[in-house]
């Protein structure tokens, strides 16, 4: 287990102070997580962005790519990446009820949280049942 992965227990009311932990240690543009209906739950970084749009888009995406990967017979989705020009976009499936949405600027920390990011979504997937 990763030493620097959350040891702290979050509950849905104080899951901002987790996701601004993920932005901070990766220097992400934004961190967001939702309901797989698209409900938005909560969201920390840059303005200027339709949050409730963006993550109701972000959940049929998610529920489209499930459909993919059942299509050619894999189960469980893994990560949905889209390239930008000045940023990437990474969905993150948590579990049966949640997401995780991952905004990288071009001088984000990607490593640190591809290193960390299974300890996240462990987190939020036992804070969100």
């Amino acid at each position: 287990m990763n030493n620097n992965a959350p040891s702290t227990p979050y509950s849905l009311k104080n899951m901002n102070i987790l996701l601004d932990e993920i932005k901070e240690k990766g220097n992400l543009k934004n961190v967001l997580l939702a309901f797989r209906d698209g409900g938005l739950i909560s969201e920390v970084g840059e303005d200027g962005l339709d949050r409730i749009q963006f993550s109701a888009m972000c959940a049929s995406v998610l529920k489209s790519a499930e459909g993919l990967g059942q299509t050619i017979g894999e189960g469980k989705i893994g990560k949905i990446i889209t390239e930008l020009e000045d940023q990437s976009i990474i969905i993150v499936a948590c579990n049966k009820k949640v997401y995780l949405v991952l905004f990288f600027k071009n001088d984000s920390k990607v490593e640190v949280i591809t290193d960390l990011l299974d300890g996240y979504i462990k987190t939020i997937s036992t804070a969100l049942k």
